[in-house]
């Protein structure tokens, strides 16, 4: 589930006392504007899927001896101080430079 903070924005409502009232969104959005709002909603999160599916098979294809990165099992046995280990949008950043760098996406 995509975070609410990361969806498009909701148009504003027709007037402004609407907005800081408790009244349901459907009072103040037609079914037509709530429709599209939600289809902007479904569109941001395929959108996130694809490029996380694109992070994992570019990763996972990856060979440990020469790849920029790769995947480390027990992480505490296996890395030693001063290693980078991204992690978040770290992670997302450093995956996303070396596709960039193999030309496999602009």
């Amino acid at each position: 589930m995509t975070d609410p903070a990361e969806l498009p924005p909701l148009p504003e409502p027709p007037a402004y006392e609407s907005a800081h009232d408790e009244a349901p969104l459907t009072d103040h959005y037609s079914a037509e504007q709530m429709r599209q709002y939600g289809l902007a909603c479904a569109l941001a999160e395929r959108e996130r899927a694809e490029k996380d599916a694109l992070r994992y098979r570019f990763l996972r294809e990856l060979h440990w001896s020469d790849g920029p990165m790769c995947v480390a099992m027990q992480p505490k046995l296996s890395v030693k101080l001063g290693h980078d280990c991204p992690s978040h949008e770290r992670l997302d950043d450093a995956i996303d430079a070396a596709i960039r760098s193999r030309g496999e996406v602009k």
